[in-house]
């Protein structure tokens, strides 16, 4: 197994930024429904939700590179005290902490869009920093039930490797 991307790196953030896999494996599918059938959307959701793939990552930086990364969950850390988990990244990372990390131009980004994210993807382009907020379990919003069988065996085989990553994160009192 080879990650090329990750040479001589310590730090892994966790890409989801809901507490459960149910809500973002779902999130994902529904904004691909816009452009692609029911079925391709499962089959192409089922391949990159990418919870496996970060929990290569966060083994293969550990094993291969000797290195024990740092996890960020997005609602434990970052969105519950958005000043505090950036110093923490920023000191394990080895570079300074400037305040203006905390805060940003609205407006598009130069080579970054995603046609189907739709009012997120509005959303994050209108923003100007991170938005605090309570966390709570998103996933008892999501009836999983009502999605096709691929999109809940993903869900069901992406909880495994979030859980462990989750286990690792950075706790927001540490």
């Amino acid at each position: 197994m080879s990650f090329p991307y990750t040479k001589d790196c310590k730090c892994k953030k966790l890409k989801e930024p809901d507490p459960f896999p149910a809500h973002t494996v779902t999130s994902l599918y529904r904004c691909l429904l816009a452009e692609q059938t029911e079925n391709e959307a499962a089959i192409y959701v089922s391949k990159t939700a990418g919870y496996h793939e970060l929990w290569e990552t966060y083994q293969y930086i550990r094993d291969v590179k000797g290195q024990t990364p740092m996890v960020i969950d997005s609602d434990d850390n970052l969105l519950y005290d958005p000043a505090t988990t950036m110093k923490k990244f920023c000191d394990f990372a080895g570079f300074e902490f400037k305040e203006s990390m905390l805060h940003w131009k609205p407006g598009p980004v130069e080579g970054w869009s995603w046609p189907f994210a739709g009012d997120w993807y509005s959303s994050v382009m209108n923003s100007s920093g991170f938005v605090t907020h309570e966390v709570h379990d998103k996933a008892s919003q999501v009836d999983v039930g009502s999605y096709p069988e691929l999109i809940q065996k993903t869900i069901r085989d992406s909880e495994l490797y979030y859980e462990k990553l989750y286990n690792l994160r950075t706790k927001p009192s540490s």
